[in-house]
């Protein structure tokens, strides 16, 4: 098996300018493998070369990762809390030095802009500060009531879970690694992490800063490869699991860890909404909702993929919003003067693309501002919708239930593939007119009911975001 950090010597003959900067040298090297994997290309979202080959591995990898973190964290967790700080503060400090060179990774992996690459650097920065400052005091023994007051005393004490394993997704493919791997090292476990396909390199350089910042080598291990042959044997072997993903994954981790009866956590995709009342300041929530929807171009879980607008701004927004969305400059650069990158792929294009082809062939209006630059693979679709079809919405009292008019052509299914799905990116935003919506959004479901949910909402005060969190009231359609 050969596999390579880079396939090509030069990296400024792409499509769009690209002038790719080289990886780290031997990055690879920190893969854990078994060295009779197969391999598979990893392509430059900006020009479709491909630039490495990753190893393909499968349960025979994850057997040995799991086995050499579950021996090497004994000794971590006898390190005291202090000490694991420690790494953890020399981690946040190489972090920052060493930004720049990890920009360049993030970037070629991604095709994000470097602005947006820069957010990973600053989460992950903070979250390693945080923990290292804050861990001493979150796994001190707690003190309960006991249960015979004055006869029982209970204390409670944090110990490892053991091995780790984290499913990594490729959008934030640093800061998802990192944040999550931080707390679980900090409590004194080991972690064996499963990076997306397209962004090894990424999650291998976290690897070396925590190398680098005196981790034990086998404390924190990434096992690369496809998710299907590395995610059910990673599941089966580890003591807790932590997913970033689609919901349709994480139904499958879900499920196998299930089975095992092995604590999981899952982030899934979301579908998230804001809401711009009557007395929004126009200029403050458009220039907000630019950015909502499109950081990272638009592959966010968290990010804007609705927009229920007043019908007596509704006009004037989008007027605003297009234009806005229509000034954002796409480049395949790797400067700070992009101000939205690429999709992660010709595939994510694809599925973007076909997603918004369902919407506009339901909608009764489209707005279209530009069409995606397939040379640099980047999507702009700049597309909202104003679709007349909500017609009524009663708010209902504390512990009511909500009383809908649904006059949409098509009926309950065509409302339900209009608000529904789990396509991560840039979505333009979905303006639905509207009158008296104040706290809540309906999503008609699949079995007919309307469950009602809490979302964004943006006034002349602020921005409140409270992302997918239902309400108890539910109502039917």
């Amino acid at each position: 098996m050969t596999v390579s950090d880079s396939t090509d010597d030069g990296a400024g003959e792409g499509t769009g300018g690209s002038d790719r900067p080289a990886l780290p040298a031997g990055l690879l090297d920190h893969a854990t493998t078994t060295g009779d994997e197969g391999s598979m290309p990893v392509e430059e979202p900006y020009t479709g070369t491909v630039f490495a080959e990753i190893p393909t591995c499968g349960g025979a990898a994850v057997d040995r990762a799991v086995g050499r973190a579950r021996e090497a964290g004994e000794a971590w967790a006898d390190r005291p809390a202090e000490a694991r700080a420690a790494v953890i503060e020399r981690f946040h400090d190489l972090l920052l030095d060493r930004q720049a060179e990890l920009l360049d990774v993030l970037q070629v992996e991604t095709g994000k802009a470097r602005r947006h690459a820069y957010d990973e650097v600053l989460s992950a920065a903070t979250t390693a500060r945080h923990y290292a400052v804050r861990a001493g005091g979150y796994l001190e023994p707690e003190r309960r009531r006991g249960a015979l007051p004055g006869l029982t005393r209970t204390e409670v004490f944090h110990e490892p879970k053991g091995v780790v394993g984290l499913i990594v997704p490729w959008n934030y493919p640093f800061e998802l690694a990192v944040s999550d791997a931080i707390p679980a090292l900090l409590a004194g476990n080991a972690v064996v992490c499963k990076p997306a396909e397209q962004t090894t390199h990424t999650a291998l350089y976290a690897l070396k800063l925590l190398r680098a910042a005196g981790l034990p080598e086998d404390v924190f291990q990434v096992v690369p490869g496809r998710g299907p042959d590395l995610g059910p044997p990673l599941v089966e072997r580890v003591d807790h699991v932590g997913f970033t993903g689609s919901t349709e994954a994480g139904r499958t981790v879900a499920s196998l860890a299930g089975e095992r009866l092995t604590s999981c956590s899952l982030e899934l995709g979301g579908k998230n909404a804001a809401i711009v009342r009557a007395d929004a300041d126009l200029g403050r929530t458009v220039d907000g909702l630019v950015r909502g929807c499109f950081d990272n171009a638009g592959q966010t879980c968290i990010g804007i993929e609705r927009i229920y607008v007043h019908r007596s701004v509704h006009g004037e927004f989008l007027e605003r919003f297009v234009a806005a969305a229509e000034a954002l400059e796409p480049a395949a650069t790797y400067d700070w003067d992009s101000e939205l990158g690429s999709l992660v792929s010709a595939d994510q294009l694809d599925r973007v693309e076909s997603a918004a082809r369902a919407l506009r062939a339901r909608s009764a209006a489209t707005r279209q501002g530009a069409t995606a630059r397939r040379t640099l693979s980047v999507s702009l679709p700049v597309r909202t919708w104003a679709h007349p079809g909500l017609a009524e919405l009663t708010i209902p009292p504390p512990g009511g239930r909500a009383a809908v008019t649904w006059r949409v052509e098509g009926g309950p299914e065509h409302s339900r593939r209009l608000l529904g799905g789990d396509v991560v990116g840039p979505p333009g935003g979905l303006t639905l007119r509207s009158g008296g919506i104040r706290e809540v959004v309906l999503l008609l479901r699949p079995d007919g009911t309307v469950q009602v949910r809490r979302l964004n909402f943006i006034t002349e005060r602020g921005s409140t975001a409270v992302y997918g969190t239902p309400i108890p009231a539910i109502g039917r359609g």
